[in-house]
């Protein structure tokens, strides 16, 4: 869950989420929550019967699958605009052990980022051509970017 104001606009990968306010260093920007984030087991069957196809693209758009959850099909999926928070290689906040914390000051207006390899496992990704894409976030892209 977001613990600081922010907007979503057009970002780096589609859409991306800003900082509202100015956020100072080492704020904690994003914590997992399980009254408002949850975590989904693709394909497994629902209460009225099997996953529809529209669920599990969109937990794939959407969700990521934390380091360590190979193979297990589960995905985290943000509930509020942090599913909007795109990837960068140089990106001004830092993983700690799932929390998502600002890693230098950000500015009011200024898009924040993460690096996904920090907290995705990067068996759940799709292999391209010399590049692994990421199917998390707002967009699938390349890690790297």
């Amino acid at each position: 869950m977001l613990r600081v104001h922010t907007r979503i606009a057009p970002g780096l990968h589609g859409i991306g989420l800003f900082a509202a306010e100015p956020i100072t260093a080492d704020t904690v920007i994003w914590r997992y929550d399980p009254g408002m984030d949850f975590e989904i087991v693709l394909d497994a069957p629902l209460v009225d019967g099997p996953m529809p196809e529209s669920l599990r693209r969109f937990a794939l758009h959407y969700g990521y699958a934390a380091i360590g959850t190979h193979g297990e099909n589960r995905y985290i999926i943000c509930a509020d605009d942090a599913r909007f928070m795109n990837h960068s290689a140089a990106a001004n906040t830092r993983d700690d052990n799932g929390v998502t914390i600002a890693c230098r000051d950000i500015a009011e207006g200024e898009e924040i980022t993460c690096d996904y390899l920090e907290f995705c496992d990067p068996g759940d990704s799709v292999e391209q051509p010399s590049q692994i894409r990421f199917i998390t976030g707002s967009t699938a892209m390349a890690a790297g970017t």
